[in-house]
């Protein structure tokens, strides 16, 4: 049950970190996704500062999460589970996930306060229809 756990707080990491897109990269979505806002040239340097520090912050969040998953290796492959291994294991877990949530957190707040209602009711829009894995399909419209 823990061992799923632990695997289930490593893939919200995961994804909370997956800024990436594998065709074009990070500045061709977030210039896209300003465009189809219709971004102010502030707004664009705001948000495109907002983007890179999170970039840079849930990569180090990203690492240490990472680096757990050798020592949930090391106690699934144990004869039998070490709790105390298991419990050290979960409080850098969850000090991981805070900190990745602690990211999200700020970052939504400098969003939500460059945005307009109208740009952020869209921003919303895109994200329920799935956000970046639409990537392709949507800069084939907007740029």
């Amino acid at each position: 049950m823990f061992a799923m756990l632990v695997g289930t707080g490593l893939v919200v990491v995961g994804a909370a970190v997956a800024f990436h897109h594998r065709h074009g990269g990070h500045s061709v979505m977030l210039a896209c996704a300003l465009k189809r806002l219709g971004a102010t040239a502030a707004q664009k340097q705001l948000l495109g500062a907002v983007f890179h520090d999170v970039r840079g912050r849930m990569q180090n969040v990203r690492q240490r999460a990472a680096g757990l998953h050798g020592e949930l290796a090391d106690i699934l492959a144990a004869p039998a589970v070490d709790g105390q291994q298991l419990e050290a294991l979960e409080a850098k877990l969850f000090e991981t996930l805070g900190d990745g949530a602690q990211v999200l957190r700020e970052a939504v707040s400098r969003v939500h306060a460059t945005l307009e209602p109208k740009q952020r009711e869209q921003l919303a829009e895109w994200l329920r229809r799935g956000g970046h894995r639409h990537h392709r399909h949507c800069c084939a419209v907007c740029c």
